[in-house]
C-alpha cells in the first residue's frame, strides 16, 4: 500500500531529458492529494534553438494525474504540432529531416509522456523530493 502525501512541490531551474534532448523546466509542480505514486503534474519543459529566421521555442506540456499522463508539443511561434515535434527533437522543421530522423519523430511521436511518467515514478519512489532546502512553506 502506498502512503498517503498531501502538498505541493515546485519545480523550479530544473532540466527534463526528453527525446535524447536536455529540455529546461520553463514551470512546474506536482500536486499530492492521495498515493504518493500519483500526483497531479503540471510540467512545461522547452529546447530553445536558435534559427537563421529568428529564435524558435518548442516545448512539451504534461499535465494530469501521473498514472495518466496527457502531453502536448508546441512551438513558439505557434506551428503545426508534427513541426514542434521536430525541432523538439532535430532542432529544424520536419522538411528538413533526414529519412533516419523521420523514423526518430515517428517513434519520439509514440512515446510521448511515457518517458516522463517512468522518470517521475523513479523520482518520486527515490524519496528525493528536492534539490535545495525549503521550509514546509516552500520558503528557501
Amino acid at each position: 500500500m502506498q502512503p498517503a502525501v498531501a502538498g505541493t512541490v515546485s519545480l523550479e531551474d530544473g532540466t527534463f531529458a526528453a527525446f535524447g534532448q536536455k529540455l529546461t523546466i520553463r514551470d512546474g509542480t506536482l500536486t499530492f492529494t492521495g498515493p504518493v505514486d500519483d500526483p497531479l503534474v503540471d510540467v512545461t519543459a522547452v529546447r530553445v534553438i536558435d534559427t537563421l529566421d529568428g529564435t524558435v521555442t518548442a516545448g512539451i506540456s504534461v499535465r494530469g494525474r501521473a498514472q495518466n499522463l496527457t502531453t502536448t508539443v508546441f512551438a513558439e511561434p505557434a506551428m503545426a504540432e508534427a513541426d514542434a515535434l521536430s525541432y523538439l527533437v532535430i532542432g529544424r522543421p520536419l522538411n528538413e529531416a533526414t529519412e533516419a530522423q523521420g523514423g526518430d519523430l515517428s517513434g519520439a511521436a509514440l512515446s510521448l509522456g511515457a518517458g516522463f511518467a517512468a522518470g517521475l515514478g523513479e523520482w518520486i519512489r527515490s524519496g528525493d523530493l528536492r534539490s535545495g532546502t525549503a521550509d514546509r512553506r516552500g520558503r528557501r
